[in-house]
């Protein structure tokens, strides 16, 4: 129950409004999509998702990173980054629009929590190996590199799932 209010009050902070949740950091260097990418996907996702909140997820570690690529997002944005434990991640995630990031215990948490996912996959694992089972899901995995993956295919991906709102 604990883990749950720590999960509750994280998001509460986004005063009722729907958010998308990102996770962009990691253990692996293969399975970094890159800062650079995600500001432009950001960038891209804020002129048709510009009425949702922004929840990021992650390491202590990975917040200097979190504010620099989230700098222009139009709505309220939350750096949950090193302070939330896995399972209050999971609390929080379950009142995500949707979860998008690479191969991370956060993208499985979300897909357990029925939260519509976008997993991007490079050529870390074999293909659909370590894909998670969602109900509602786009798996981008380019084998030959994290990098093949564009940003319009990934910002496509998250329209197909949630609809734009701005």
């Amino acid at each position: 129950e604990q883990e749950k209010l720590a999960g509750r009050r994280c998001v509460d902070q986004f005063g009722g409004i729907p958010f998308l949740a990102i996770n962009m950091g990691g253990k692996a260097a293969e399975k970094d999509w890159g800062a650079q990418r995600w500001t432009e996907l950001l960038a891209a996702l804020s002129k048709t998702h510009s009425g949702y909140g922004l929840l990021i997820l992650g390491a202590a570690e990975d917040s200097a990173r979190a504010r620099a690529v989230s700098g222009n997002w139009p709505s309220r944005v939350v750096d949950a980054c090193g302070r939330l434990a896995p399972r209050e991640s999971a609390a929080a995630l379950r009142f995500a629009s949707i979860f998008i990031g690479h191969d991370s215990g956060p993208l499985h948490l979300a897909a357990v929590s029925d939260v519509p996912c976008v997993g991007l996959f490079g050529g870390f694992n074999r293909p659909k190996k370590w894909h998670p089972y969602a109900k509602a899901q786009r798996i981008i995995h380019r084998m030959e590199r994290m990098s093949a993956i564009t940003v319009d295919e990934v910002a496509k991906a998250v329209s197909a799932l949630v609809p734009p709102q701005g």
